[in-house]
């Protein structure tokens, strides 16, 4: 039980595009407000999130625009994004983000893509903290990128011919570990919070995000960001999932893509 003056602290070490980010979750039976540390800045107009960020404060950033990683001070914000009837429009925050994903839109060029990357890692996590608990259980403790026998071969990306090879696939990477699925040549990093392979025509990169509670189960989860460029090609794309796993046996399982 934690007293008025003690809390419960987990600190975990995470890896993004630009470096080490450094998370640190704090909570007490009377705050109930989980504290995360951002090391690397997470990049608004008008803000900046570094150092300690209470989860009721992730609000606040939700309406702000979001730096996109382009170097044209003109084009420094938002990302153009198609819907299936053609309409395009300009995103900037990561609720209007957000909304166009609920509605199926798309970033349609490589540019477009390019651009929304910086808003999944950016909104994909803040969205993800903002949900997160503190797990009362925990089977991951010691489980990392590193652990390939343990980490499911369906996270993986490629590119298909057509629809009926990317059915195939996917069925094939089912109920497999990227140890089993993955040549070893073909990993180029596989260190405790970062992973580097090629696979499927694509040079693939994943790093821890988080670990929290993030579905409600009170089971320890983990957030996965991932980047994806063509081999040989300019298309890439970045996604995030979070990976669980139930008992102190057995592979992680993939929860949400």
């Amino acid at each position: 039980m934690l007293s008025v003056r003690q809390s419960k602290l987990i600190s975990f070490v995470v890896f993004n595009a630009l470096g080490a980010v450094s998370f640190a979750q704090q909570s007490s039976r009377y705050t109930k407000n989980l504290i995360f540390k951002i090391e690397v800045p997470l990049k608004f107009k008008g803000r900046i999130i570094k150092g300690s960020l209470r989860q009721s404060e992730i609000i606040d950033f939700l309406n702000l625009p979001v730096r996109n990683g382009d170097t044209d001070p003109a084009h420094k914000y938002g990302v153009n994004m198609t819907w299936s009837n053609h309409r395009e429009k300009m995103v900037y925050t990561c609720n209007e983000w957000k909304k166009a994903r609920s509605e199926k839109a798309y970033a349609r060029t490589t540019y477009d893509m390019a651009m929304e990357s910086s808003l999944i890692y950016t909104c994909g996590l803040l969205f993800n903290l903002q949900r997160a608990r503190l797990s009362k259980k925990s089977f991951i403790s010691k489980v990392s990128l590193a652990n390939l026998n343990l980490i499911p071969a369906e996270i993986l990306g490629f590119i298909p011919q057509d629809k009926k090879e990317d059915k195939k696939e996917s069925e094939r990477l089912q109920a497999k570990t990227i140890s089993e699925v993955v040549p070893a040549k073909d990993i180029e990093k596989d260190g405790k919070n970062k992973l580097e392979l090629s696979y499927g025509g694509l040079h693939q990169i994943f790093w821890e995000g988080a670990r929290a509670d993030f579905n409600g189960d009170g089971v320890e989860d983990v957030l996965i960001f991932t980047a994806d460029k063509a081999e040989g090609g300019t298309m890439g794309y970045a996604y995030y999932f979070i990976l669980t796993r139930y008992s102190s046996s057995g592979p992680l399982k993939l929860i949400s893509q």
